[in-house]
């Protein structure tokens, strides 16, 4: 895993270095596992005064003003429109280095054509991000644009990232549906390419995706918030806060493709989710995904075949990272079935709930579940007031270690349940008192007697954390805790 993740991220260093000295704003810090985008969040649009030196009165080469609400606006003579005299409708091709600004609105559905480069960005933008432009939808294809300050209405289908798309940035907008039912598959926001050829480096940054469909809804029908599906690679999801879904806030991939290619390094990252009809993050196949940051909570809207889980990984996805996510009020953490090299690392997950079966390694209320995972670890993780802590199931081989499970809300639950004795490891564990480990078909109420019968867990202690504030969901230690320099 170290040795993936050291080249994958040398490539961008690299770039990056190269990048920075085209940037007019400070790097962009990404989550921790996640490379840093080579184009789309730095970028800053250019001042008008000095990009279109000719406004309000007259027009400038490459600038553009767009305002159906003036009474002075005209599309006649006016290919590009200025303050005093705007256009009325939005052009929809623009060459490398233009400005585009559009007031007024709303705006019908549009497909814009970008066609700019590393040094000559596009800007598409409405006048802030306290007064976005409304635009009824929008194709984007081409290549180095940002797209920022529009609000998409639609509910259901808003924004798609049409082959071929590359380096395109979709930042500081809104995305907000009607809340009403929805009874066809679609996202919000669609970054998949196509049969000819694959759509990459694009990125969806700090925007605000809600009521797209009806979320507590109680058949299954699968509306989403984001979601590169097929023939995608290097997508960044940043820092979007997403709720009140039909589905997923983000889903990847797709049960089933047929002649498409699963995406590949998507990386979500710093997103705020709760309150959908299904899961924060679903992962349908895929290799190289990395899920780092992330807020879930309250995915406790279970009807059908949803599971009520914040993270879910399923389909033969491969390559797969859970880092330092904060997830609580769900029916699972982290759920993985049937994926390889799955890595669930320095996470936070309290209050899972949901118990309909304590004596099955498979039941709800577990805090992180990989099932078949081949290899896989759960390490460095925090779980506390839950049914169950962690699990492993279906035959998978995983190492566990430096993990904190503690509070178990569920007297018939268990701290750790490993179904599969060969191959797997367990050590390094704080349990909070209290203490139930199974091992096979052992069950251990003591760390001494669960060591003596399986020669595992020779470093496994039972005492209090002492988490900072456990009330307040402040999960740190204190410097006294006995969970100090026991890794």
């Amino acid at each position: 895993m170290k040795t993936r993740t050291t080249i994958l991220s040398l490539s961008f260093i690299i770039l990056g270095v190269f990048l920075n000295t085209h940037s007019s704003s400070a790097a962009y810090l990404p989550p921790a596992g996640i490379p840093a985008p080579i184009f789309g969040i730095n970028e800053v649009a250019p001042s008008t005064t000095i990009k279109c030196p000719s406004w309000p009165s007259a027009s400038s080469p490459g600038c553009y003003y767009i305002d159906n609400t003036s009474p002075a606006a005209t599309d006649i003579g006016n290919a590009n429109g200025y303050p005093n005299k705007p256009r009325v409708t939005i052009p929809t091709t623009y060459a490398a280095g233009a400005y585009a600004e559009i007031h007024g609105g709303p705006y019908n559905a549009v497909t814009l054509t970008f066609n700019g480069n590393l040094f000559n960005p596009i800007f598409f933008r409405g006048p802030s991000a306290l007064n976005r432009t409304t635009i009824h939808g929008a194709g984007l294809t081409g290549s180095y644009a940002i797209v920022e300050y529009i609000n998409s209405d639609l509910n259901g289908g808003n924004v798609g990232f049409l082959y071929p798309a590359s380096y395109i940035s979709f930042r500081n907008n809104t995305v907000q549906g009607t809340g009403a039912l929805l009874t066809g598959n679609q996202s919000a926001i669609s970054l998949s390419g196509g049969a000819s050829g694959h759509n990459n480096n694009l990125v969806i940054y700090n925007n605000v995706i809600s009521n797209q469909g009806q979320w507590n809804y109680n058949t299954t029908v699968d509306v989403h918030g984001i979601k590169p599906r097929n023939d995608v690679d290097e997508a960044w999801i940043l820092e979007n806060t997403i709720y009140h879904v039909q589905g997923d806030s983000v889903q990847t991939g797709e049960a089933t493709l047929v002649g498409q290619s699963y995406p590949t390094k998507i990386y979500i990252g710093k997103n705020i989710m709760y309150e959908n009809k299904e899961n924060c993050i679903d992962i349908k196949g895929g290799t190289d995904i990395i899920v780092s940051e992330n807020v879930c909570h309250d995915m406790l809207n279970s009807y059908g075949d949803d599971q009520m889980e914040g993270i879910v990984t399923h389909n033969s996805a491969n390559w797969t990272w859970y880092i330092n996510n904060t997830i609580y009020n769900s029916g699972f953490g982290i759920y993985t079935s049937g994926s390889t090299n799955q890595y669930a690392i320095g996470n936070v997950i309290y209050s899972i709930q949901g118990s309909s079966n304590p004596a099955s390694f498979y039941d709800y209320g577990t805090g992180i579940i990989f099932i078949g995972a081949n290899p896989g670890a759960i390490v460095n993780n925090t779980i506390d007031n839950t049914q169950h802590g962690y699990s492993e199931a279906g035959g998978g081989v995983v190492d566990m270690a430096n993990n904190i499970v503690s509070n178990r809300s569920l007297a018939a639950g268990y701290d750790q349940m490993i179904e599969n004795t060969t191959g797997n490891t367990l050590d390094y564990t704080l349990t909070s008192g209290n203490t139930k480990t199974r091992w096979g078909g052992g069950i251990y109420s003591t760390a001494a007697s669960f060591n003596s019968a399986t020669g595992q867990g020779t470093h496994y202690w039972e005492a209090n954390p002492l988490y900072v504030n456990a009330a307040s969901s402040n999960y740190q230690v204190l410097a006294s805790s006995p969970a100090v320099d026991r890794g």
